[in-house]
Parts: structure tokens; sequence; C-alpha cells
């Protein structure tokens, strides 16, 4: 694990507690929550039988998830089986069954980026418009290409190194934490901390931003369209710019 994704995340975390968990982007669903019929086939059970087996692993240092332990395990289970980009989008509909779970957003974003990276097909369509809260760390160490139809939740794109990202909606804070690579645009506004610890890809935000973009950031760059909040102070490598115009870094 690089030292980029080795940085001690309590701090982001009292941010996120701070402002609520998706601050004034609180994500709303477009119609009521119901279940919905998706075509068996074996791969989708599989997949089902593999999420509820899976374990909750927890941070030693707080309560949250820990996402590389947990990203390890869900990919050492999905190579296992036979699946395609398609199995993935229907699998996203699947999973509000379980929606009620402890910790579910974060396992299942979790769970959704081992699903990709290890598929081999490319070009996946992630959905959460029937959500009652979006998935948090979707795109965890990304190499894909992938839209998120509806809004996407905290740690979006964490470690990512490669592919891209659009997002239709909103998205939380923290966005392309450690991020190395790659490409992230969000049509909607972010939460705070976006391009924490990034050493590398774009970012491209359409709508608003909120405080502390750009936190420890080394390279890479930030565009942002719409306003944004106070910016970080310690921007030594990347560069954001606010409407075309540089606004931090060299």
């Amino acid at each position: 694990m690089d030292a980029a994704l080795q940085i001690e995340r309590r701090i982001p975390f009292a941010h996120v507690a701070a402002s609520g968990r998706f601050g004034v982007f609180k994500h709303e669903p477009l119609h009521d929550v119901r279940t919905t019929n998706v075509e068996k086939n074996h791969s989708i059970e599989w997949m089902k039988r593999a999420w509820e087996r899976s374990p909750i692993i927890e941070s030693r240092y707080t309560s949250d998830i820990d996402t590389y332990a947990s990203y390890e395990w869900m990919a050492d289970r999905v190579r296992k089986v036979d699946y395609t980009a398609k199995d993935v989008e229907a699998f996203c509909i699947v999973l509000a069954e379980y929606q009620e779970e402890y910790k579910f957003s974060e396992r299942a974003g979790v769970f959704l980026s081992a699903m990709m990276n290890r598929c081999k097909d490319d070009g996946f369509v992630i959905r959460t418009n029937h959500l009652t809260k979006p998935f948090d760390q979707l795109g965890h160490i990304n190499k894909k290409i992938f839209a998120v139809e509806g809004s996407a939740g905290n740690y979006l794109g964490y470690g990512m190194r490669g592919g891209s990202i659009t997002v239709d909606g909103d998205a939380g804070d923290v966005l392309a934490f450690g991020m190395r690579g790659g490409s992230i645009s969000v049509l909607g506004n972010i939460g705070e901390l976006a391009g924490w610890a990034m050493v590398g890809g774009t970012i491209a935000v359409k709508g608003n931003a909120r405080n502390s973009s750009g936190l420890g950031m080394k390279g890479g760059e930030i565009h942002i369209d719409g306003r944004y909040g106070m910016l970080a102070e310690d921007v030594d490598g990347g560069r954001i710019f606010h409407k075309g115009e540089l606004v931090a870094g060299k």
C-alpha cells in the first residue's frame, strides 16, 4: 500500500461528521425504494451469496470500514466467477435489498469497485437513483471506465490509478483521495476535501465545491466551474482552476 493511501484518515472524517454525510448536497432519492425484479442468472446469484458472506472489516483506528482489507477480500472472491459489465449494472439494483445493513454504503462501494476492476469488460454503468443514499468509496484504485447514474457518496475514486469516472449527479466529501491517474467528472456539486493527497489525474466539477479542496495535493489538476469555498493552503504540486483561471498551485 503506497504512502498516499497510508495517510491517517481521521481528520477528513471529522470534517464529514461536522458537515453531515453529504453537507448541503444531501442525496434525495427520486422515488420510493421498492424491490426491483432482476432476471436471475448464475453470476448475479453468486454475487449475492458473496455479498451475504462478506465480513465487515473495520479500521483499527476508527469505526469506519478498512477499505484496503475489504477490497482485497472482495477481489479475491469475485475473481472466481465469470460475469459481465451488464451483470454489475444489474447487481447495483439487487443491492437495494441490503441497504439497511450495517455499513452498507461503504461495503457496497468497495464491493462494486472490486467487481469492476476484476471484470474482463470495460464501460460500466453504476445506478444509485433507487437508493436512499449512494455508494461510498466507489472506484477504489479504479482502472476502468464507468458512469454513475445518480449521485456518488464519499471517497469516490479513492486511490484511483486510471480510467475515468463520470457522475451525472453530486459527489460527497474527500473526492479522489490519493488519486494517481485517470479522470473524474462530476456534473453536480461536490463536498469538502476534494483532491486530498492527490498526486496525479484530473478532476472536473461543473457545479460547486465546498471547503478545503486540494488539501495535501502534490500533483494533478482540479477544475471547478461553479462556486468554491476556502481552498487548502498546502497545494504544493498540483493546480486548481476556476473557470479556466489558475487559483492555486503553480
